[in-house]
């Protein structure tokens, strides 16, 4: 009797057990279904991970830093080099030249004041200028020169004479006078300097048009191959003018020092130096797409991305058919929910598939989201 009774009683157990084993399965599949389908609805406007089209590596350019020195050993030109993405035949041809001033100012730690890279220079030499320009700017170089006059002069001679327009009359500058004006600063404040410096930069684009052909500057190493890549091809021009920094606590000596504008930045480097921009304290990366061409519509779409935590790393200002609508499409860890966040910034908006390569939503490596500017953003938020 006891035995047949704790038999029964085993078996009163198992079937309570089988019970429960039976509604948590139940309640899991049921979870799971749930969060499936949340997935779906807010990944990539409808699409799953294996039905995306494949990511685009970012394009292959290189940063170089070119340092101009004054016969008194000061940094008098700063200039960031850009090569163009190779062509079809893995060649580069043309690129960017951004200049920024040699008083650009850098804050260390929690110190509010901001130390020149002038200053940096001087007290460290190249290797620490381009330590911290690299820093400021968020990039990696893989050339640095340090020019004097006479370097100077040879790596500029296969541009020949370079006329500079400006509203006094038209003036010319041969390498030898060109590398002595970069080199020279006068006066306390730089503005005037920097003014002649990029009108120079801006006239040598203007001189070597689609591309000129020559058998090498005169000047040896890294920085002659790279600057003569950039001459065989159309070049543009990005100068980042900063804005003086007036005396108080970040500039309690009243120096000539600037403050350059992140914003700015990020356009002109996602313009031209995508692949060596690593932008830091970002929660998401973004693409963004201006078919108006405008640099101010987009600087407003930076600045409203900026302040939702995220980063532009990628810019095409190129022309072309203007949406009613900003599109946003989801090209990496984002969700629509953390999109509708900040989307009303961006007044009408919608969510496009991602799409295949070469289209506005194509997808890039490590790009989270793509906006791609609509005529109504254009006409008010860009004002906002």
């Amino acid at each position: 009797m006891t035995a047949v009774r704790s038999a029964s009683v085993l078996r009163e157990r198992w079937t309570r057990l089988g019970a429960i084993v039976c509604v948590v399965a139940l309640v899991l599949v049921a979870v799971l279904a749930a969060v499936g389908v949340r997935t779906l609805a807010n990944s990539k406007a409808g699409q799953n991970a294996s039905s995306l089209p494949p990511a685009q590596a970012l394009p292959r350019t290189e940063a170089a830093l070119l340092a101009i020195k004054a016969d008194t050993g000061a940094l008098a030109a700063l200039i960031v080099l850009a090569k163009a993405a190779p062509g079809g035949d893995g060649k580069s041809r043309g690129g960017a030249i951004i200049p920024i001033p040699v008083g650009s100012g850098i804050q260390f730690g929690k110190n509010p004041s901001l130390s020149r890279l002038a200053e940096l220079y001087l007290a460290g030499g190249v290797a620490a200028l381009a330590e911290q320009a690299g820093s400021l700017l968020s990039i990696t170089f893989s050339v640095v020169a340090e020019l004097d006059v006479p370097a100077a002069a040879r790596l500029l001679t296969p541009a020949g004479t370079v006329t500079i327009r400006q509203s006094a009359g038209n003036q010319t500058f041969g390498p030898a006078a060109a590398a002595t004006m970069l080199a020279t600063q006068s006066g306390r404040l730089e503005g005037p300097h920097f003014a002649s410096t990029v009108a120079y930069w801006t006239g040598l684009a203007l001189r070597v048009g689609k591309g000129l052909s020559f058998s090498g500057s005169q000047t040896t190493g890294a920085i002659t191959r790279f600057f003569d890549s950039i001459l065989t091809g159309p070049i543009s021009v990005y100068p980042i003018n900063g804005s003086k920094v007036p005396q108080g606590d970040a500039n309690p000596n009243n120096s000539d020092v600037y403050r350059l504008d992140r914003a700015e930045l990020d356009r002109v480097l996602g313009l031209v130096l995508s692949n060596t921009f690593s932008p830091v304290d970002a929660q998401f990366t973004a693409r963004v797409v201006n078919p108006t061409g405008d640099p101010d519509v987009t600087l407003a779409a930076i600045r409203k991305i900026r302040a939702a935590g995220g980063a532009v790393t990628i810019v095409d200002e190129t022309k072309g058919e203007l949406p009613a609508q900003t599109e946003f499409s989801l090209t990496g860890r984002l969700e629509r929910a953390d999109v509708k966040l900040f989307a009303k910034e961006f007044g009408l908006t919608t969510f496009e598939s991602v799409a295949e390569p070469g289209e506005r939503h194509m997808r890039y490596v490590d790009i989270d989201l793509t906006v791609v500017i609509g005529a109504g953003f254009k006409q008010t938020g860009a004002s906002k």
